[in-house]
Parts: structure tokens; sequence; C-alpha cells
């Protein structure tokens, strides 16, 4: 049973998939198997060997279903006795030799996943043969768990499997194992509950008669276990069959005897008794013995109950759900002749639990027993109502003729009709009264008694054989009849079998027994010859005749084989032996398959005059169904007047074909990438039929690769699909019609535009410092689902200004690293993709602070002496990488003084620049770097010595002569100049005349230039001063002094000195100078 897989997104799967997830909101995925090879023939294949998996030789039950699954013999024994060819409608028979008093049992072999699987797209039959019971079943103390027995249609297919006499047991689906949970879950919901340990059929019709399915388990720790005896995916059919001991376990387990999630149920003659759910909490869904789920939006499911017993299942957790029948959504249900009782869930729960009741001819019970709430057989229930609705309602029960214990059992959201009954209905315990199932007998002072009805014209009650469905002047209520006459005399003890005309002490005052006699079905009665209609005791009526006539619309009989939705007409034809002909009402039935489905219910005879009644069933009208396609079996049913009794016409059997369907698409306007389109094809069935379309529509996104459905018959036509691609999608429309209709298809196609997108930017850290990085996040926002497409491409982030980087989606960063400081906006630009159109940031501004410097200076040397210049070098170091920038502006040297040699300036990249001090001393020559637009400035110190330069002085005298006479005065020009780099501070002149002057007085001036300071003036036998000389300058003394009269000796000499420097001016002594002398 291969599983698949789920995807991430919806991409195409099988119909019955897409058709489950419309179904119901948390369902998994169905499985559905691959097609295998389909043979065109039937086969009759005899099982020969109880053994499992087989021997050598023999044909076992495995190796049989093997050989209709793939239409070949499987081993070498399992011949086929039939038509040539396997695999459709196939039957499997058991050889006499199997049997033990018309018992055989299977053990499955204790083996992983050991279950036993028919895969088939046609009918295939398990028969015991009659007389005969076959158990299959796990073994007791088995250490594997699996179920026994699944069937599943092949792709797109329905299959029929029909079980006669067999019983499986033991079965036990358990998901928290690994291999069949992705297997057998395939109709569990939400992925990982359970359903089906003893039976399950997917997309088809299960049939079980003579069927008992016992002691079964279904597991679920996550919740939702289901349907432990039976699940059935589509419409199933139980007859005279037993489900019992099954259970569901786990929170929110339901329907542990019967589960059904759509189509029709019938259960007939059959008994579903003693099923239990367990969970801790009830989890919200607890039905018991039946859980039939209709999805209305698909189809509306039917839940027939006739002839049967639903007893002792309990819900001991259950929140609401119902002890016996939960039935969600509007299924419609119909129950006759049948007993519940004993049905348990806690205080204050009903037996039947009704979600959604839309109209109030949906819930029809007749004749029939609810002993749920607490009784003298069940005193301790805690149910306290029969049934409820939950939803939108309130409903009303339709029918006649009901037993419940008390008027409190009526729930006010689903009243009863006027004609119901109150009143313990003694029952006795569940027991075997001859017949195949066990039944609840009633007490013969039971209210119950005589006082039914038989709306389905029933012949037997639910065991069947020799036991009437009416024995005395009205039915029992409930599935069992007491085979006691009552007024109508005593049959002492002889079963009704071996009654004759004759049979003695039935029948007084010369009446005679009248009717049918043998195997039944029976209509007898005590009546006078001459009065037929006369009964002496218990007003038994007369039998009618029922007939069946199908016919064209027109009246006239049917002439050709209809096709679904063509217009038709069934008649009902009711006679009788005398005037005036019953009257009444009669039901058209669809008994297909032994099923009990009602078409035309309750349509009034029209009785005209003579001895016939007649009414009309015209499908497709009236709240009439059309008739489904497939070999079909119908009949009437009558339910007797005040004069006649109940009766049902012979079956009458048609073909009825599918209707041809049309699909067209109209022309699709253009979409968005990630915007939900919905698509509805026009779809329509072809004349002659007049019947709506209904199934489900598949939509396949070709470009894409993903479907949805959508159903016909649902509020809203048509289904969304949401692209995952731009450009043109091609669609393919298939409706996959059904049983009823033919599938068609149509195509079309789709623009899909590129979805819009949004970019945005954001940088972390906001602020920076230059040569560090920064980190750039981006998104491109979308409204598109990740789970369809996400924008693929690259995203430049970018300031304009050199700094940039890339991102390759679906990487979300990239490194930044500007290339200056100050502040940077970057703005991130998404180029787009084949799916997403191209988006562009707003701008997301970044600081940059200036990178910290260090300025690192050194001279050429470290001592010089003043005057001389010195070379100083400078560097700016950073931990920004040379690569990225280099510090640039100027850096400014200086050794504080304010000379214009004391600075210099560096331009970098240059290193270095003279420096010429203006004066000498200890200095500390400081580099200070300004910085720039990346870089922070600094500055950097070195200490330099500047020397004191020796002053270099040079000193002159004269007196503009070279003689002088006795008396004359003279005046000496004195010039001290300092030539030297050094200065000459506080140094002393003197100036002296020789002995010629014999002390005379002398007056000075001085005049000073270039920053020299003298005395001004003095006077004296001498010139004295302290002078101070910077480089360069000089100093020039005017000194007046007389030769005195008196002088003595050759020469007039002056002579001065200062430091090292001396000078003297001589002039020679005359008298006549002017001429006298030679």
């Amino acid at each position: 049973m291969p599983s698949r897989k789920p995807a991430a997104r919806l991409r195409r799967k099988p119909l019955s998939v897409l058709v489950e997830r419309l179904l119901w909101s948390s369902a998994a995925a169905l499985a559905v198997p691959a097609a295998l090879p389909t043979p065109a023939q039937a086969a009759t294949i005899t099982v020969t060997s109880t053994a499992d998996p087989g021997n050598p030789g023999t044909c076992t039950l495995r190796q049989a279903i093997v050989s209709t699954n793939t239409g070949s013999v499987a081993g070498t024994a399992c011949a086929n006795s039939g038509s040539p060819g396997f695999g459709v409608d196939d039957t499997i028979r058991f050889d006499a030799s199997l049997f033990s008093a018309g018992n055989a049992t299977i053990t499955l072999a204790d083996l992983p996943d050991n279950y036993l699987h028919v895969a088939s797209n046609g009918i295939v039959t398990i028969d015991a043969g009659t007389g005969r019971n076959v158990t299959v079943q796990r073994p007791a103390n088995a250490q594997n768990k699996f179920p026994i027995l699944f069937g599943e249609a092949l792709q797109n297919g329905n299959i029929t499997m029909r079980l006669y006499g067999m019983t499986l047991r033991n079965g036990y689906l358990d998901d928290t194992r690994g291999a069949l949970n992705g297997k057998l879950n395939k109709y569990s919901f939400g992925g990982f509950n359970s359903a089906g340990a003893g039976v399950g059929v997917i997309y088809g019709h299960l049939t079980l008669d003579r069927c008992t399915i016992a002691d079964n388990t279904v597991h679920s720790p996550a919740g939702g276990a289901k349907g432990a005896g039976v699940m059935a995916g589509n419409n199933l059919t139980i007859r005279s069959s037993i489900i019992s001991g099954n259970e569901a376990k786990g929170p929110g387990s339901m329907a542990a005897g019967v589960y059904s999630q759509l189509g029709t149920v019938s259960i007939i003659d059959s008994i579903i008794s003693g099923n239990v759910v367990q969970g801790p909490m009830g989890g919200g869904a607890a039905g018991i013995g039946i859980m039939l789920v209709p999805f209305t939006a698909i189809t509306t499911s039917k839940l027939n109950i006739v002839n049967s017993t639903v007893s002792g299942n309990r819900a001991p957790n259950a929140e609401g759900w119902g002890a016996a029948i939960s039935a969600p959504f509007a299924a419609r249900v119909t129950i006759a002749n049948s007993t519940f009782a004993c049905n348990d869930a806690p205080a204050g729960s009903a037996a039947i639990h009704v979600l959604t009741m839309p109209t109030s001819t949906d819930f029809s019970v007749s004749s029939t027993i609810f002993a749920d709430t607490p009784n003298a057989l069940c005193p301790a229930q805690g149910t306290s109502r029969e049934i409820e609705v939950v939803g939108s309602g309130p409903g009303h029960v339709q029918g006649d003729h009901n037993l419940l214990v008390t008027p409190g059992a009526i729930d006010a959201t689903m009243p009863f009709p006027a004609d119901t009954a109150f009143g313990d209905p003694q029952l006795g315990p569940l027991q075997s009264l001859g017949g195949r199932t066990q039944v609840h007998p009633i007490a013969t002072t039971s209210p119950a008694r005589n006082t039914g009805s038989n709306p389905h014209a029933l012949a037997r009650d639910q065991r069947g054989a020799d036991f009437s469905r009416s024995v005395g002047s009205a039915p029992d209520i409930g599935a069992f009849e007491l085979q006691q006459a009552g007024l109508c005399g005593s049959a002492q003890g002889g079963s009704f079998a071996s009654l004759t005309a004759s049979s003695p002490n039935l029948c007084s005052s010369g009446a005679t027994l009248q009717g049918f006699f043998g195997s039944g079905p029976w209509s007898w009665f005590c009546a006078l010859p001459s009065d037929p209609l006369n009964n002496e005791f218990c007003g038994a009526k007369v039998l009618a005749s029922a007939t069946l006539l199908l016919q064209e619309a027109n009246g006239q009989p049917l002439a050709h084989v209809p096709v679904y939705g063509e217009p038709l007409r069934l008649r009902a034809r009711l006679t009788g032996p005398v005037s005036p002909p019953p009257g009444g009402k009669v039901t058209f039935v669809d008994a297909t398959d032994g099923g009990f489905a009602p078409l035309c219910a309750d349509r009034t005879l029209d009785t005209g005059s003579g001895t016939e009644g007649q009414a009309d069933c015209v499908p497709g009208t009236g709240g009439a169904p059309y008739l489904r396609a497939g070999q079909r079996q119908f009949r009437v049913t009558y339910v007797g007047d005040s004069r006649y009794g109940a009766t049902q016409s012979a079956l009458q059997s048609l073909t009825v074909l599918p209707a041809t369907s049309v699909t067209t698409l109209a022309p699709q306007p253009p979409g968005t990438l990630g915007e939900p389109f919905t698509v509805a094809a026009d779809v329509s069935l072809a004349a002659p039929s007049e019947a709506p379309p209904s199934g489900v529509v598949e939509i396949h996104d070709l470009a894409d690769d993903t479907t949805c459905v959508y159903s016909l018959d649902g509020a809203q036509p048509g289904c969304p699909l949401t692209p995952a691609s731009a450009g043109v999608h091609p669609l393919q429309v298939t409706f996959h019609g059904g049983s009823d209709m033919l599938s068609s298809s149509a195509s079309g196609s789709r623009t899909i535009a590129r979805a819009p997108t949004q970019a945005s930017v954001t940088l972390a850290p906001p602020a920076i410092v230059f040569g560090e990085a920064a980190t750039a996040m981006i998104d491109i926002a979308t409204s598109v689902d990740p789970q369809l497409a996400v924008p693929g491409g690259t995203v430049e982030v970018g300031d304009g200004a050199g700094a940039s980087c890339t991102i390759v989606l679906p990487a979300t960063d990239c490194t930044l690293v500007p290339t200056s400081g100050g502040t940077h906006a970057f703005t991130a630009s998404y180029a787009g993709d084949g799916n997403f159109a191209a988006s562009a940031s707003a701008p997301a501004a970044l600081q940059v602070a200036q990178a910290p410097t260090m300025t690192a200076v050194s001279l050429s040397a470290d001592t010089i002496e003043f005057g001389a210049s010195v070379l100083v070098t400078a560097s700016i170091a950073s931990d920004v990488p040379a690569a990225l920038a280099l510090p640039g502006g100027s850096i400014t040297v200086g050794d504080g003084d304010d000379g214009a040699g004391d600075s210099c300036t560096i331009v970098l990249p240059s290193t270095s620049c003279e420096l010429t001090p203006t004066s000498a001393g200890q200095k500390t020559v400081t580099a200070s770097y300004a910085g720039d637009a990346g870089f922070a400035g600094s500055s950097g110190s070195v200490a330099l010595v500047v020397l004191e330069a020796p002053a270099q002085l040079a000193l002159t005298i004269d007196d503009g002569r070279d003689h002088a006479r006795y008396g004359e005065a003279l005046t000496y020009t004195i010039v001290l100049t300092n030539s030297g780099n050094g200065p000459a501070t506080d140094i002393g002149i003197s100036g002296v005349p020789g002995a010629a002057f014999d002390g005379a007085t002398l007056a000075w001036t001085c005049v000073a230039d270039s920053g020299a300071t003298c005395t001004a003036s003095g006077g004296g036998t001498t010139l004295a001063d302290t002078v101070t000389l910077p480089p360069g300058s000089s100093l020039t003394w005017s000194v007046d002094v007389t030769v005195p009269q008196q002088a003595t000796g050759p020469a007039a000499v002056f002579s001065a000195s200062a430091l090292d420097a001396n000078a003297s001016d001589s002039d020679v002594l005359v008298l006549f100078r002017d001429g006298f002398e030679s």
C-alpha cells in the first residue's frame, strides 16, 4: 500500500488526496496506489490452505488476494476455476476440506505490517459459503500490531468489496509505529490518527453479510482514533452481521464499532454492541458504534438502520458526542424497527448526537425502542437524553410508534412525534433466540408489544428465518418480535413454518386460517370464508399485490437504457381481491445490493375506482433523487391501510448509464505571483440528462504543478490556486465525474506578473570608526507566501562614494567598509528575478567617525648650535589598512618660539622639513597633525638643544688725522661690531687716552643699531661702559678730548678695548703743522 509523502506546499496529488483536503480542514493526504494492470475477465479462486503466508503447492487467502490484485496466479496453486483472467469481479472461495463443523480459521503470521491488502477497481468477493464461517485473526499474543483486511480502489477508481460469512478478529492499528502509519493511515485525519483495524475500504462500497467484526483495536496517542471495527470510505452495507467488542483508544477517539466518512450506510438485521471508546479526555468527539461523516460539501450522507440492535456501547470519557451514534453535518438518518439499549456515556450525554440539522425531514425514526436512559435492564446509565442537535436547528424527529423510557429522555432540540409512547420496555439481556444475531427480547407485558408499525413492510424481525415481523394486532416496537399471536390464537408452541389451514386451536366460530404458509414471509389471519375482510380476532389485513413499473417520462413502458438524470417515472400499482382498492401510502426504494435507500417516501395512492391504487415517483422532482448509474434494483413498499396489510413488490432491475459531461473554461484574467485566484469551470451534463452535475472539479496549474479541487455541490464555485511562478500558466481543468457521470476536461491559461517587492536595509552598528566595517542587513519584503516562492538574484548595497557590497540571495547581509569618514547614506538595490520585480530601499545613515592617529617625530640631530638648521622627520600611524586610505593633509613643526625660522610645514605624503631655531636653549620640537576627513589629528614631540654661538667682536678707532697740535681738540670715532653667531652680552668697553693727554677730560656719546645697547653719553678721563651686542649689531661712540698744551711725548695716542678686541689711534704732536714744520 504505497504512501505519499506530504510536500512543503500543495503539489499535484491524486484526486483522492485533494478531495480529502476539501472535505476535512485537518485532513492528511489520502494516498492512492498507482494503477495496476487491469485484466478484462473475472476469476473464481479457491483457497486450499489456512496457512499464512503459505506453503508450496497450496493457495492461501493472502495468495488469492495477490492474484486478484495483480491479475495473475500468485505462487503456483491459486488456480482460476471461473472465466479466463483475473482481477475484475473476482470471487474468492474456500475449499470444503478446510472446514470443521462449518468453521475454518486463518491466523495471520506474526510479522510486521502483515495485513491483507485488496487493490482493485472492480468487485472483489470473499465468500465463506452458505452455512460456513471463516475467521481471519491476528495471533492472540502477537508481538506485531497490524489490522486484518484493507481494500482500496486503484487511482481515480472505485472498488466494491463483499464479504460473506467472514469473521475478522483481533486487528490492531497503532499510529505510534512507523511503516504502517504512512500506509493504513491514508484515511486518517490530521496525519496522526488511525482507522479500520478490522476491515477498511477507501473509495468504494463495502458489504458485510453474515460477518462478525470483533475485538479489534485502534490506538492513537496523538488523538482521533476511529472505526476500530469497520472503516468505510464511501458506501457501506451491513447485513445480518455482528460488530462487537471493538475499542478505540486515545484522546478524541470515536466510533469504535463503525466509522463511515461519506456515502450511504445501511445496517440491516445486525447488532452493534459492546464497542468502547477509551481516552483521557473524549477529545471533542466520542461517537460509539456508528460515526457518520457526511461532508455535505460533496454529497449528502445517509444512515439507514433497519431491524437492528445497537446496545451496550460505552464512551466513559465522551464530551457530548453521543454514546450510540454521532452523525455530524446533517446526515440523513432513517431508523426503523430497531432497538437502542444501554448505550452509555457520562452524565448529561445523549445516545445520538447530531451536528447541524438543516431541515426537519432529515431524521426519521419509526417503531424503535430507545432505552439508553436508566431503565430496569441498565439502571446506572449516565446517558440522560436520546437524541440531541448541536449547531443549527432545532430539528424534529419524524416517524411514528416509538417507545422511550420517560418523556425526560426527549431533548428540546429534537422533539419526537406526538404518538411517542413512554415506559420501561421490559427488555431482557442480549441473548441468542434463533437467527444469527443476538437480540433484546421483550416481555409479554412490555408496552412495546403490538404497538409498533412496519413502515418498510418487513417480513421478518432482526433474526430472520422463521421470525415474523408482525405477530398479533400490530408489530412489536423494536428489532425483536414476540412470536406469540395473543388475541389471534395460539400456535401451541409450533413453528409458524409448520402451520397449515387446518392447524387446530387457532381459529373458532367456523373461521379458518387464511393466507400464505410454509417458510414465509407470512400474511395470515382468522376469518370467515364468507367475509375475508372481517378478521375474527386480531384484525389482520387482506394481502395486497404490489407491482413496480418502470416507465418513460410520458408514461410509456421504458424501452431503452436510460442515462443518469434522464426523465423517468416509477409507478406503483397496488391491487386487492375486493373493492375498494388498497389506499394509504407507498415508498419507492433503491434496494441495490440489499440496501434500503428511499427514493420517494410516503407517496399517497390514488385509489380511483376498481381494485387498483396508483402512485408515481419521478426521480429528480419533489425531493426525489435521480436514479444512480449502474446495475440498480428497485422495489415499492406498502404500509397498508385499514383493510389491506403491508406488502412489497418484487425487485425490478434497471441498468442506468452514466451521463456524459461537458466542461469548458472561460478566458482567465491576468494575475500576480503569490496572489490567489479562483478558477471555476462550467460543467454541464449532456442531454437527455436533466440532472445538475455533481462531484469534484480538479484544476491543475501545469506551470507550477499545483492542483486544487472544488465540489460542484459547494456554496462557492471554483477553487483558489496561488501561483508560485511568473509567466504564462497553462491550466488543465478536469471534471472527474463519478459513478453517475463521465469525466470531461478543458484547458486554458492565465498570465502571471512578477510579484512586487520592497527592499529595505539596516546597518549595524549605525556608527563606526573609519577603517571599521559595518554589516548591511537587507530584507526583500513581499506578500508571497515563502512556501510558494522566495526572491532570488542579487542585492547591491552602496553609498555612491565607493563603498559597496553585494548580497546573493538567499543570503541576507554583507560587509561594508566606508572609504571616508562622515555621514554616509547607503541604499539597497534589488535587481529582481524571474518571479519578483526590482525595488530599492530608503537610504540608511551610517556615521563614520575619524580614525585615531599617532604622530611620531625625530630630528637629524638632537643638539645644534644656534643659527644652525635641523631636519625634522614626522610620520602618522593608524590602524586603518593602507589599502583603504592613508592620512592626508599637513603636519606643522615648531620649537615654541615665534621667530621666522622656528616652524616648518610637512605636506603629506612628504615626511620632513627643516627647522632653524631663532634662539639658543633647551627646545621642544612638536609635530602637530591636523587630521583630515578620515583621520583624527594628533601630535608628537622631541627635545632639541640649541647651543649659544661665540660672539666675533671687531673694534676700530679713528680721529680722522695723523697729527695733532698741542692744545687742539680731537674727536675720536670708536666702532664695536659683533659679526659672530653668538651675542656679546654685558661686556665692558674702555677707551683710554695716552700719556700725552696727561689726564685731559673727555666727553662721549654712543649710538647703537641692530639691537645693541650702550650708555648714550658720558665723560671723564676715560671711556668706560657695559654694552650688549647681538649678532650682526654694532655700537658707535664719538669721544671728544683736547690735547693739553703741556702734552709730552711724541704722539697723542687713544686706545680702546672690548674683550679680546683692541684698537688704538696715534697722532704725531706738532707745533706748527700747518706748514711751518717740515
